[in-house]
């Protein structure tokens, strides 16, 4: 689970809600579940709340289905809103993955786009803040950008 020693993190918020579960399928339900009644308390705007439980769905999706990691492992979550200001911050046992560094894969106009869109819409609401690899562990820290 997130550490709230971590300066990218420990910032004082009036909503903070944080949590880990196992890196399964499941995760995706729960994770998202605690971002839709964090995002019910702590952001105002319909469409910033919209836009942060597609960012929060599209990462975790993305640990699950592609983070390859070990059986049993978790992810662990924090969700932080400090004077408007929404942070979100992730943390697995998955492959390396800096989302700055990544690229989405090549389409051709023949393919129907089903997949493949979670990292542009990533790149484009949110600001990376944050991203290292620690004792095996991704961690990642995005702020959304204002809408």
């Amino acid at each position: 689970m997130p550490d709230d020693s971590d300066p990218q993190i420990s910032e004082i918020s009036r909503f903070p809600a944080n949590g880990s579960v196992k890196a399964d399928e499941s995760a995706l339900k729960a994770v998202v579940d605690a971002a839709a009644a964090f995002g019910t308390t702590a952001i105002a705007r319909e469409e910033c709340r919209r836009r942060f439980l597609i960012v929060v769905e599209e990462i975790v999706t993305n640990i699950v289905r592609h983070g390859d990691a070990s059986s049993g492992s978790e992810i662990g979550w924090r969700f932080t809103e400090n004077g408007g200001t929404v942070r979100a911050y992730f943390e697995d046992s998955g492959v390396a993955f800096d989302p700055r560094d990544a690229s989405p894969p090549p389409r051709t106009t023949q393919e129907p786009v089903e997949g493949g869109q979670g990292l542009p819409i990533i790149q484009a609401w949110c600001r990376v803040v944050d991203y290292r690899r620690t004792d095996g562990r991704n961690c990642l820290t995005l702020e959304m950008k204002p809408v």
